[in-house]
């Protein structure tokens, strides 16, 4: 039974891997606004202390899909009280009236590599 069930597990995410992906660029825009309050809605959503965070190294881009990238670093408070320090982030989502509909959230390694990417000007994958 392990067996089985470590070869389902393998196979799904083999079959995940070969999702397709689209190459997309983008363009750099300046957060203000309704569109900078869901951008920091979006970051915020799984800090334990949301109203401790401070930013720095924002940057924002619009992606040709109609998708806003949002790049960073931010840094909030613990369970403890004590700041972590600060980390990488980056958040795509789009925006509406209603809020942001997230689609994809990367921390520390992922987000430099997004966030490189998108000010170096190259086009981003996306699954």
């Amino acid at each position: 039974m392990k067996m089985v069930t470590i070869q389902i597990a393998a196979l799904a995410g083999a079959l995940s891997a070969c999702a397709p992906t689209t190459e997309i660029t983008s363009s750099p825009i300046a957060l203000s606004g309704d569109l900078d309050r869901q951008a920091r809605q979006v970051a915020e959503y799984n800090l334990i202390d949301p109203g401790s965070v401070m930013y720095r190294n924002i940057s924002a881009y619009r992606l040709a899909n109609g998708d806003i990238a949002y790049c960073g670093e931010q840094n909030a408070r613990n369970r403890m009280g004590g700041f972590v320090g600060y980390t990488s982030f980056y958040m795509r989502f789009t925006p509406s009236a209603s809020g942001p509909v997230t689609k994809s959230e990367k921390r520390e390694f992922l987000a430099d590599v997004a966030c490189g990417k998108l000010a170096r000007g190259e086009a981003l994958s996306l699954r």
